[in-house]
């Protein structure tokens, strides 16, 4: 999560059209995919174009390529990692040198991946089962592969150690082997309502979770947050919040006592015990908008929430005290993709048409 704060009255400084997918980012640019098969170089101190790298001309495979709208990035190190369909390239940013890691045979998509060792942790769809497997980024080859009966809603790591969701279990595995270390069944503590599921399951997981101090605190559908030990699976606290939510969200600041929780109000939880330390009810005070779960962003000392249902728009909240600051318009049917994301002194979010927006801190 961001260290810098971006503050609370922003203002819209540009929208860039024709995106493929979120941008990424360094400390000095800004890196946006677009539908061209271009990938702007963006200088985040002033949102200066540095650079444009067409990978066009740097793969024969990609030359007749009209549309790009299968490309992902990520960035590690000074490598970007380019997801275009079912292939992986590797694009090293100072010596420009492109090169093919590995071709699927079935769709993937590798923003919920991550990089352990040099190596790219994938998680791949097959329908009837997932298979998980680590990819060697110096050697271009499998390093390591497991499976498991569903894709994970969720894909969390730290040190030797992943821990995902398996059907409605959440399971901690080894990373270099992919050995099962525990596995807690979770869906039992959802709080299951007739007039909202049609399904009788007694809960599902969301994609929401995080890993703080030794323990994933999850948010469980029908209104719940709980909290694991990171070493045995053990529940530390559950919470319950408001059970007409569907889903519960949740943004957490690195180095913070609390963690934030939306599931039609809007809650600060205390991260040892749960206790809820002030909410309040968050469609009443968006009046007319009404805020799309998961599409929260946070800083030093606001909240950023995304809504496309009612008026499209960036609302920007206090942490202290839950004030609304300010509200900022989004195009019309805007329906937001991702979540708004700090990079530098700017605010990134985008939509689902592919249009990026990049707000800007007001002195």
């Amino acid at each position: 999560m961001p260290s810098v704060d971006v503050g609370c009255v922003l203002g819209l400084k540009h929208k860039i059209s024709n995106c493929t997918g979120t941008p990424v980012s360094d400390k000095k640019f800004m890196y946006i995919p677009m539908s061209n098969g271009i990938i702007k170089i963006i200088t985040i101190e002033n949102l200066e174009l540095k650079k444009e790298i067409d990978l066009k001309d740097f793969a024969e495979i990609l030359e007749n390529k009209g549309d790009f709208e299968g490309m992902y990035l990520l960035l590690h190190e000074d490598m970007l990692i380019i997801q275009i369909d079912e292939a992986i390239y590797l694009f090293e940013i100072k010596t420009e040198n492109f090169s093919l890691l590995m071709k699927m045979d079935d769709l993937f998509v590798i923003y919920d991946s991550f990089i352990y060792k040099n190596s790219l942790f994938i998680s791949l769809d097959m329908g009837d089962e997932n298979r998980l497997f680590l990819a060697s980024l110096a050697e271009q080859n499998k390093v390591v592969e497991f499976v498991q009966d569903s894709f994970p809603k969720f894909i969390l790591f730290e040190t030797e150690h992943i821990f995902l969701t398996d059907g409605n279990n959440i399971v901690c595995r080894n990373i270099a082997g992919g050995t099962v270390i525990w596995k807690t069944e979770i869906a039992r503590y959802g709080n299951y309502r007739d007039e909202i599921w049609d399904s009788d399951r007694e809960g599902d997981i969301t994609m929401y979770a995080v890993i703080i101090d030794k323990q994933i605190i999850v948010g469980v559908d029908k209104g719940q947050v709980i909290s694991l030990d990171i070493e045995n699976g053990d529940v530390n606290w559950i919470t319950s919040l408001n059970a007409e939510s569907a889903k519960v969200s949740l943004i957490y600041q690195e180095g913070e006592s609390s963690i934030y929780a939306s599931a039609n109000y809007l809650y600060e939880l205390d991260i040892k015990t749960g206790a809820v330390k002030k909410s309040i009810n968050i469609d009443q005070a968006l009046g007319e908008l009404k805020l799309d779960v998961g599409h929260l962003g946070i800083s030093n000392s606001c909240l950023f929430m995304g809504t496309s249902k009612g008026t499209p728009a960036l609302v920007v909240m206090d942490k202290g005290n839950f004030e609304i600051k300010a509200s900022h318009p989004l195009d019309d049917n805007c329906e937001l993709y991702g979540y708004p994301a700090i990079m530098g002194k700017y605010l990134t979010l985008m939509d689902f048409s592919k249009q990026l927006y990049i707000f800007e801190p007001i002195q």
